[in-house]
């Protein structure tokens, strides 16, 4: 009996270790969107987003454009906060998990709140996770960013952005 709690201790202990490290690195990804430092945004980004995109050069020109259309419309984050991981799910070889984010934008004629989900995956255990803004998945294109999605990991519906004057 006290092996097995000692076991559980130690389960939950990992697992909360790996769940700190991906909150840790979702804030390092945003601090990059929020500075518009596009390599580091890259290096976060699931590579599978990434190829779709159109590989690298793509995606850091997507970047660029998207800073540069938001800023012409008066537009800029305010902050971007992440929440508390969910349990993670083993995925095939991979880890995965849901952490939640709110966006606070300030707009040319007025204020937004978004609230989502980054899904965080990670194929060495939890030392480095890249992150998927839930946002763009759905149930028909999910397993083909993911092939090894565990299903038992339920993304929540998407919230409608809420906004102020």
């Amino acid at each position: 009996m006290k092996r097995t709690l000692f076991c559980l201790i130690i389960i939950s202990a990992l697992s909360c270790s790996v769940q700190n490290k991906a909150r840790k690195q979702a804030l390092a990804m945003t601090r990059a969107i929020t500075s518009n430092n596009y390599e580091e945004t890259l290096k976060y980004t699931h590579p599978n987003v990434i190829k779709m995109i159109g590989g690298n050069q793509k995606f850091i020109e997507i970047l660029k454009i998207g800073t540069n259309e938001m800023q012409n419309m008066g537009n800029k984050y305010e902050s971007i906060e992440i929440g508390k991981p969910s349990q993670t799910v083993k995925a095939g070889n991979e880890i995965h998990c849901l952490i939640p984010e709110t966006i606070k934008m300030q707009l040319k004629d007025g204020k937004m709140i978004s609230k989502s989900y980054l899904l965080a995956v990670t194929k060495d255990k939890g030392k480095n996770w890249t992150f998927i803004e839930t946002a763009l998945l759905t149930n028909s294109n999910i397993i083909s960013i993911l092939p090894t999605y565990n299903k038992s990991l339920v993304i929540p519906e998407k919230e409608v952005p809420q906004y102020f004057k």
